[in-house]
């Protein structure tokens, strides 16, 4: 009696031993033989990887920069604020500021574009003051 249990024993414990090996038969072949691996990527995924690597979802790249949408669409027309350095080259220069009820002379110039006008510091060239065209004709 001693040899059939040793012999169940044995084959018991080769069977548990060896099952993990034999679960995975197809361990070198892909698991749906009509469907090749990677098939569901397009040549063309590299692109779209490459596109979002430097910006995250939400976002546009605009040169180096990611930009929001919303900011592309406020800063179409970017005008110069308080403390910005204005080009003159950009802007026509106010030869007589009491033309627009401005007040003359001091240590600055006013340029103007199409619908403001910047006070500017003739030595920095820094902006001190934006006026719309209908403000400087109000007072």
């Amino acid at each position: 009696m001693k040899r059939p249990l040793r012999f169940a024993l044995m084959l018991a414990l080769a069977g548990s031993l060896a099952s993990p090996a034999l679960a995975d038969r197809d361990r070198d072949r892909h698991r749906h033989p009509h469907h090749p691996p990677h098939e569901h990527h397009s040549r063309h995924d590299h692109k779209r990887h490459e596109a979002r690597r430097y910006c995250p979802s939400g976002t546009i790249q605009r040169g180096l920069d990611c930009l929001h949408r919303d900011s592309i669409r406020r800063d179409a027309r970017r005008y110069p604020r308080v403390g910005d350095v204005l080009r003159p080259a950009d802007y026509r220069r106010i030869s007589d500021p009491r033309a627009y009820a401005l007040e003359p002379g001091g240590n600055w110039n006013y340029y103007r574009d199409d619908d403001r006008i910047y006070q500017v510091d003739s030595s920095t060239r820094k902006v001190m003051a934006v006026l719309q065209l209908l403000q400087a004709f109000s007072n």
